[in-house]
């Protein structure tokens, strides 16, 4: 389960970075439609393969958490950038 997880916080934070207007829980949810025809696909395509729903809930899981490790650095790089842009305005009115 923790291999499937892994292996969707890149496509989590890809979609993230790729499409800025999306919130974390709209990635998840496309994670989940990613998740859900992956294993359709290898249910139909691959004899013997049975699609999991514990597979589907650690990719979805992990596709959300790779939206929410982006916007937890957008928000930190952001404040950043704007402490520095703070502290160097007030240099400029001394």
């Amino acid at each position: 389960m923790a291999l499937n997880c892994l292996i969707f916080i890149p496509v989590g934070a890809f979609l993230s970075l790729a499409l800025p207007r999306l919130r974390w829980w709209h990635v998840g949810a496309a994670g989940f439609g990613l998740s859900l025809a992956v294993e359709v696909a290898q249910w139909t395509l691959l004899p013997g393969r049975s699609p999991e729903v514990v597979d589907l809930v650690a990719n979805t899981l992990g596709a959300a958490l790779g939206a929410v490790i982006v916007a937890v650095i957008r928000g930190w790089s952001l404040r950043r950038s704007r402490s520095s842009s703070d502290r160097h305005q007030s240099t400029q009115h001394k």
